[in-house]
C-alpha cells in the first residue's frame, strides 16, 4: 500500500489538506454498500491529494492493520482481537428482520418466535465466523429454538436479492435498511435484546491511538454513522 504521509504545520497542528497517499478502510458487509461514498466525498473535499480505498473485512484484516496496510477497520464489536489492535466504539445500531415488501409477515414489530415460521438468509461476517456461525444462530440455539438458514453469503447484495425473490428473512443493521432497503421492509424484533442492538467499532493499530490522522478519521466515520 502507498504509505500515507501526515503533515504538520509550523504550529504542529494536523492539517488534512496536506495529506498524501491512500487511506484504506476495511468494513463489514452491511456497511460497505453505503458508507464509503459518504467518506470519499468528505475526504476528497478536505484532502484532495489523498486516494481512498474501501474493502470488505476478511480473515486477513487484523494482520493488515498490524502491518499498517489498512488504516482502520469498521465492524461489530469483537472480543477476540489482538492486544495490539485498539478498539474505538462508534455507535450503537439497531438490528431488524428484513423481508420483501409483499412478504406474508405483515407486522411492523414481532417477537422472534413469529419469525420461526420462515427460513432465513444470512450476510456472513468472515472475521466473526471464526468463532460462531452467526450472532442470531448462536442466540437462538441458546433458546432451544434454532433457525433454519437456507442461504448464506458474504455479499449483502446477494442476500438482498435472494430475499426479494422469496419469503426468506435476513437480519440487517438499521442503516443498511435505510440506505439499501429498496423493495424491503424492516421488522422490529422485540424480545431478543442480545441481538437487537449492536455496537459498531473502529479498529486501528494500538500505536496509532493518539495519532492525529487516525483521530481525525475516527471522528469523520463517527459523524457519518451518528448523522445517518
Amino acid at each position: 500500500m502507498e504509505q500515507l504521509s501526515v503533515a504538520l504545520n509550523e504550529h504542529h497542528q494536523f492539517d488534512p489538506g496536506n495529506l498524501e497517499g491512500t487511506i484504506t478502510i476495511e468494513m463489514g458487509q452491511q456497511i460497505l454498500p453505503w458508507l464509503p461514498s459518504l467518506l470519499f466525498s468528505q475526504i476528497a473535499n478536505v484532502s484532495p491529494n489523498v486516494a481512498f480505498a474501501a474493502h470488505n473485512i476478511t480473515q486477513d484484516t487484523p494482520r493488515m492493520i498490524l502491518s499498517e496496510q489498512v488504516d482502520m477497520a469498521i465492524r461489530f464489536q469483537f472480543a477476540h482481537m489482538s492486544k495490539d489492535i485498539y478498539e474505538m466504539p462508534l455507535v450503537d445500531v439497531e438490528v431488524f428482520a428484513m423481508v420483501r415488501e409483499d412478504h406474508p409477515l405483515k407486522e411492523k414489530a414481532v417477537e422472534v418466535e413469529a419469525l420461526l415460521n420462515y427460513n432465513f438468509a444470512l450476510i456472513e461476517m468472515p472475521l466473526f465466523n471464526q468463532f460462531h456461525s452467526s450472532l442470531i444462530e448462536a442466540s437462538m440455539e441458546k433458546r432451544g429454538t434454532p433457525i433454519k438458514v437456507m442461504y448464506r453469503s458474504t455479499s449483502a447484495s446477494s442476500v438482498k436479492q435472494a430475499a426479494l425473490h422469496s419469503d426468506l428473512i435476513f437480519p440487517a443493521l438499521g442503516n443498511y435498511a435505510k440506505h439499501c432497503g429498496e423493495g424491503l421492509r424492516a421488522i422490529q424484533v422485540t424480545n431478543i435484546p442480545e441481538v437487537n442492538k449492536l455496537t459498531l467499532c473502529a479498529y486501528i493499530h494500538r500505536k496509532n491511538r493518539k495519532s492525529k490522522k487516525h483521530l481525525w478519521l475516527y471522528e469523520m466515520v463517527k459523524s457519518k454513522l451518528q448523522g445517518d
